[in-house]
């Protein structure tokens, strides 16, 4: 790569396309040289589709198209797409010789076993799976380096590892107790497209657990502490602590996104 990556954003029509597109303009390595949106989608100035943007953009939100990414030349490809569509869109971008940052679910677990559970659909790339990096960087930081794939982690297994993960590897959790993981997302954790749940009279001055024990963060807590593909070097899946049982709650919260106070 030169000193100036060129990236590439697809799904940027949405919140996690937003917050991303916002975190590389700002980001002194990186040129944004391709926003896309929907395979049917009409091409529409980024500045148009989020006005916080106007006056540091001036690229167009293109119809998502293959070849049309491939011209790009570009280093790295973020994906802020839905799951099945990043699980569909992943073989083909990696043949363009980038490196692809995929925000969805598609490729965060190694059992395949795990996706008709949790995510509804049966994943046929069970190697890419082996191959993806969890992108949880405090603990796989050298296999990033040399990845193709990074499946970026979610909100909810990023707050449950970074302060769990240290907890027991200095044995600073008592064993065979049970571990509660319990996280709160903001409303745009759920995505930009309006439902009964995110309505503002269900989330105003409310607070609500949701999914639970389907979600599919407890796949990844099932799976990302004791697993040593997830995060290498902690020896956790070799201790007894990495074996008690874990309760995780996903609640919904008010708040626009979850920040700290």
């Amino acid at each position: 790569m030169s000193s100036r990556a060129r990236a590439i954003v697809a799904g940027a029509t949405g919140y996690s396309g937003r917050e991303l597109i916002r975190l590389l303009l700002g980001h002194p390595g990186m040129d944004l040289v391709g926003a896309f949106a929907s395979r049917n989608a009409e091409a529409v100035p980024v500045d148009d589709i989020h006005p916080m943007l106007r006056g540091s953009i001036m690229l167009d939100c293109l119809p998502y198209d293959d070849g049309a990414i491939g011209k790009l030349g570009a280093d790295l490809i973020f994906l802020a797409t839905p799951n099945e569509f990043s699980h569909e869109a992943v073989p083909q971008l990696l043949e363009t010789g980038a490196v692809v940052v995929d925000l969805s679910g598609a490729y965060r677990l190694k059992d395949p076993s795990f996706y008709p559970k949790y995510y509804g659909f049966e994943h046929t790339r069970p190697d890419l799976l082996s191959e993806a990096v969890f992108g949880l960087t405090e603990f796989s930081r050298v296999d990033l380096k040399g990845a193709r794939l990074i499946a970026n982690p979610g909100c909810y297994p990023t707050s449950i590892l970074v302060p769990l993960v240290p907890l027991l590897e200095k044995g600073l959790v008592i064993q065979g107790q049970p571990i509660i993981c319990d996280s709160k997302s903001g409303v745009t954790g759920a995505g930009k497209q309006p439902t009964s749940l995110t309505h503002f009279v269900e989330v105003s001055e409310s607070f609500k657990s949701y999914n639970l024990f389907k979600h599919s963060a407890h796949a990844r807590d099932r799976t990302g502490a004791r697993s040593p593909e997830y995060v290498k070097g902690s020896d956790l899946h070799a201790t007894s602590a990495a074996d008690q049982s874990r309760h995780f709650n996903d609640d919904l919260y008010q708040t626009q996104s979850g920040r700290e106070p």
